[in-house]
């Protein structure tokens, strides 16, 4: 079951184009494309900064859904700050990509630091003609944190 499972994923559409738009944001300009998949409904988001070319040597950064982080800037983790620096490098290189990820169980709190589904990336990538990848940023070490006290 997990060979089919593998091969279908790798074979059939796992996503759709929902939706595209313009998007201003701070760091710049940006297309917009989202995303939904065909099996769990999970909406995912890509930032697109420039002119993509030939879609080779594009700066990619992947972001995980963290509403902890991402919302009210936790400082149990980098992703916020991740997702800044990355946005930043890629503006000021003026072409790039930054892919938003869901979780589809709404785990965004607490399961973020799960590695998000390759053929999901490999799909976005693929349908906005990226043929070849480099990081955005270099990711910003996890501090060491104290354990939450029970109640």
């Amino acid at each position: 079951l997990s060979d089919l499972i593998a091969h279908r994923r790798q074979t059939e559409r796992q996503l759709v184009a929902a939706a595209r738009t313009r998007l201003p944001l701070i760091t710049g300009h940006t297309r917009a494309v989202g995303y939904r998949s065909v099996h769990d409904g999970a909406e995912h988001l890509a930032l697109v900064y420039g002119d993509l070319g030939d879609g080779t040597d594009v700066a990619v950064h992947v972001h995980t859904e963290c509403l902890l982080g991402d919302v009210f800037r936790s400082t149990a983790c980098t992703c916020r700050h991740d997702l800044d620096a990355a946005t930043t490098a890629i503006s000021a290189r003026g072409r790039g990509v930054v892919l938003y990820l869901r979780h589809p169980s709404g785990a965004g709190a607490a399961g973020h630091h799960t590695a998000p589904d390759s053929s999901l990336t490999t799909e976005i990538l693929r349908d906005l003609g990226v043929r070849s990848t480099r990081p955005a940023a270099e990711p910003t070490p996890v501090p060491a944190t104290a354990p939450l006290a029970s109640a």
